[in-house]
């Protein structure tokens, strides 16, 4: 699968919907995520109203917690959607603590 020039295992940090010009849901087609040949998905999800705050803090846009989990819900979707047509393990992590994802990446590797 992903190797970078020395061989190693690549771990890739995205989305699987982004936002368009006009503030559109747009799902990145499957194609994409079939070229890049993942082993294994690890998605992390966060409260609803954390992101929104996060958004105000980071970018200035000021988003509802019902829209950023009507976003979250979109990427969950699509990511199960996504991992089912690519035939690779998804693993759904909610706020994890810094241990819980290294497990999860960890336990990805290993695939």
């Amino acid at each position: 699968r992903r190797h970078n020039t020395a061989g190693e295992r690549l771990l890739l940090d995205g989305h699987f919907v982004l936002l368009d010009t006009v503030g559109k849901i747009v799902e990145i087609p499957v194609e994409v995520f079939r070229a890049l040949q993942f082993q294994a998905v690890v998605l992390v999800e966060s409260d609803p109203k954390v992101v929104a705050q996060r958004l105000v803090e980071r970018d200035g846009i000021d988003r509802s917690p019902e829209w950023v989990q009507s976003l979250i819900s979109s990427e969950r979707q699509h990511a199960e959607a996504v991992c089912k047509s690519i035939d690779v393990p998804l693993r759904r992590l909610i706020s994890p603590r810094d241990d819980e994802f290294a497990a999860a990446i960890r336990q990805a590797a290993s695939l």
